[in-house]
């Protein structure tokens, strides 16, 4: 039998202290490095180490209140010090707390080299401008803000990441996207349970082509249909050509 296998009543009491609020992984990791998850798992067994810390109800009201709002490792963080992110997973699960969907609106912002006649009807040689983060090209959008309507919230992002400010809007135009964040935005790291998200587009024409890119993006690009489309992610792909046929039936073409 290999050394590391066999356990010490040191070992073993460190296994009793902190088994019920972390995981085989955490335990190896921060307390019991001489031996593996497998080992700690099996060890558990034999010692009838099941189930998991209960939950006050005090703790049960702080994942109902702040559950749909925070990750599982912020709520650890900010909320919960004593659980690990796995309970509250579980618990979030059990209670049916789903996170809250995320809401923004954005513009897909179009520029003809040519007319713009008085009745909003668009001629000219289009192109469409896309911006480039951390995900890949995209449209101007953000998240709404508390007491923003959508329209507001699309010209509020637009302006602050593009510099450009959109006075004329496409009469009709409106597409809703929806879909689900699988990654954090901010960690880059793999969700545990994805978030739904709708994203509200509307159209409009932008005043000039001289943009002025927030930090937040890399590149910003005029590109036609065709180049706007082989750049974009399946979503996007469907409100540009929403757009486009929007801008098509306008044209009465």
């Amino acid at each position: 039998m290999r050394k590391n296998q066999i356990w010490t009543d040191e070992e073993t009491a460190v296994l009793l202290k902190h088994w019920k609020d972390h995981t085989q992984r955490e335990l190896h990791d921060n307390f019991l490095p001489n031996k593996t998850p497998v080992q700690i798992c099996q060890k558990k067994m034999l010692m009838k180490l099941v189930g998991r810390r209960k939950w006050s109800e005090e703790e049960r009201g702080i994942l109902i209140e702040h559950g749909a709002d925070y990750t599982h490792k912020e709520m650890v963080k900010k909320f919960l010090p004593n659980k690990t992110p796995r309970q509250v997973v579980d618990m979030r699960k059990y209670l049916g707390i789903s996170r809250r969907a995320h809401k923004a609106a954005g513009f897909v912002v179009c520029f003809y080299d040519g007319a713009y006649d008085e009745n909003h009807n668009f001629k000219g040689k289009l192109k469409f401008l896309l911006i480039k983060g951390g995900f890949g090209w995209e449209f101007p959008k953000g998240h709404i803000e508390k007491g923003e309507s959508r329209l507001e919230t699309a010209k509020r992002e637009t302006e602050e990441e593009t510099g450009l400010v959109i006075e004329k809007i496409h009469p009709t135009f409106k597409f809703l996207s929806k879909y689900f964040v699988t990654i954090d935005y901010k960690t880059r790291e793999k969700l545990a349970c994805p978030i739904p998200k709708t994203v509200a587009y509307f159209m409009g024409v932008a005043p000039s082509k001289d943009v002025k890119l927030s930090f937040e993006h890399s590149e910003y690009g005029w590109f036609s249909y065709k180049e706007a489309f082989e750049k974009l992610s399946k979503n996007k792909k469907e409100v540009l050509n929403a757009a486009m046929l929007a801008l098509t039936f306008k044209n009465g073409k």
